[in-house]
């Protein structure tokens, strides 16, 4: 019996993810697995297209709501394609794929593309002057909107304050749309930093290693025709070969912090020429503790560690998750003492976030 991928009922429908360009999946139908479902979802008003093909028997299809209900069906006789073309509104839908005589592999092709109002909501100014204001940090923020004869720029502003690794991506488009970089000048002029101009619905990067800090306004434009597009940003600062270094490099040199209930959060960085950051606090009483350690471009660990009568120090817990991901010690009746949390350098260099609160039992 071949592999089956699509569930036989709506509770087991094998989820697609529907976008412009065509996808195409395939299948079987036959006396042993009468049904095939398809769930997917659209987020706006889609013009949407099925193709069935590749029959060796004959197989029909339907489209249905969200509750099975049928909105459109394809029955044409023997082994020849079927075909539902229609405008749907956002909600979740089914496609069925069934048997209708003898065995038949198939070809499923389905595609949505995002339509345009005629007023559709624009949350971008279409001059810097009214420009919509974003925060871009390390980890990507995404924005959705349209353009297209009626609004053919938007523009965000952002702030680095940092030398910065920057992204950005432009996707999600159903016509051709393209992006450009301008850095705001002192005398309130701009600067073109950087395009990308790729043609037809394909997506849009900018990717540039060291961007200098200062203000910057990404614009999307149109080229020709409407489509909404998803904007991605994140920015990672770089760092110097001499950034300040806030907390102490060893137990002694601690910097020294309060901890309470509500999360405090501190700023630093760990590489090569600093290993290690250490903080000092003191829980007056039994407390569960937070920490977490994020916003990093390497690899960076974190440490507590208990500081005893002797001026020793005992391991109480550690976090080592790989690569940049983000790190985390939570500890329920952690007892009162003097503590320090340690933030090391695994590999390479990096800003961190280090945020710790302790709420008293």
């Amino acid at each position: 019996m071949p592999l089956d991928y699509a569930g036989n009922t709506l509770g087991t429908a094998r989820e697609l993810n529907i976008a412009p360009t065509t996808q195409t999946f395939t299948d079987w139908v036959g006396s042993l697995d009468a049904n095939d479902y398809y769930r997917f979802s659209l987020s706006s008003r889609s013009s949407f297209n099925l193709s069935l093909n590749g029959l060796a028997a004959d197989a029909d299809v339907q489209l249905l709501d969200s509750y099975g209900n049928t909105i459109q069906g394809s029955y044409n006789s023997t082994s020849s394609a079927e075909m539902i073309s229609r405008t749907l509104d956002a909600g979740n839908y089914f496609a069925r794929v069934y048997q209708y005589s003898s065995n038949t592999y198939y070809k499923l092709g389905v595609s949505a593309t995002p339509t345009i109002s005629s007023t559709p909501q624009d949350l971008a100014g279409n001059i810097t002057a009214t420009a919509r204001n974003i925060s871009v940090g390390s980890t990507t923020s995404t924005y959705t909107d349209w353009v297209g004869s009626a609004d053919t720029n938007d523009y965000y502003r952002f702030t680095l304050s940092n030398n910065s690794n920057f992204r950005l991506t432009l996707n999600g488009l159903s016509s051709d749309a393209d992006v450009q970089l301008l850095r705001l000048n002192s005398d309130g002029s701009t600067t073109s930093v950087r395009s990308s101009a790729s043609g037809g619905n394909t997506a849009e990067a900018i990717n540039i290693d060291g961007l200098a800090a200062g203000n910057y306004f990404a614009r999307v434009y149109q080229y020709s025709g409407n489509t909404y597009y998803n904007l991605g940003v994140s920015a990672t600062p770089t760092i110097s070969s001499t950034p300040q270094d806030l907390a102490g490099n060893i137990t002694a040199t601690a910097r020294n912090i309060s901890v309470g209930s509500t999360t405090s959060t501190y700023t630093d960085w760990v590489g090569s020429a600093d290993t290690n950051d250490y903080y000092r606090f003191t829980l007056s009483n039994n407390s569960n503790f937070r920490l977490t350690l994020n916003g990093l471009s390497s690899d960076a660990d974190v440490q507590l560690l208990r500081l005893n009568s002797d001026g020793s120090t005992t391991s109480v817990r550690s976090s080592a998750s790989g690569g940049n991901t983000a790190e985390a010690i939570n500890i329920d009746g952690l007892a009162a003492g003097n503590y320090f949390a340690r933030v090391y350098q695994y590999s390479s260099n990096t800003y961190y976030n280090l945020g710790v609160s302790a709420t008293y039992i």
